[in-house]
């Protein structure tokens, strides 16, 4: 959200940069305009689409949204986990950290990064298997040509 918030401002101040050199009100209305989908589609992102709360059962996860239907996601359609602890006291750190289930119809449901670490955790001692990495499942580490 902050790099949201600061990107919309960004855009802001180039449209009226653009309209003060150029003279022209199509500038102002091009840079709000951005403004305004960077915005929504940050709200989307982190209000529709994360989940507000994760609950763990021994079935799988229940994830609760807030404008969307609970939903149950049983351990057998997980296919992939991501996750990233980095330090957030590092500049790569802060837009590293991450977390993200991937489920085998293709869907991602972007978790925290704790979240994440413990749902692979529990899928681990109720399943008995690894829940797959992310860079596995895409084949991120295999070498080329082999």
């Amino acid at each position: 959200m902050n790099i949201g918030m600061v990107m919309s401002v960004l855009f802001i101040v180039i449209g009226l940069a653009f309209f003060l050199i150029f003279n022209s009100i199509i500038f102002i209305f091009i840079g709000s305009g951005m403004c305004f989908l960077i915005q929504g589609v940050c709200w989307f992102r982190e209000y529709y689409l994360r989940p507000r709360s994760v609950i763990i059962t021994d079935d799988g996860v229940q994830l609760i949204f807030r404008y969307k239907k609970e939903r149950p996601v049983p351990w057998n359609e997980m296919a992939y986990i991501y996750v990233d602890l980095s330090d957030p006291s590092t500049a790569y750190g802060r837009f590293a950290r991450g977390g993200a289930l991937g489920l085998s119809r293709g869907e991602t449901i972007h978790l925290t990064p704790e979240i994440a670490q413990e749902v692979s955790v529990r899928f681990k001692e109720s399943t008995g298997f690894v829940l797959t990495d992310y860079r596995e499942y895409c084949r991120f580490d295999a070498r080329h040509g082999v």
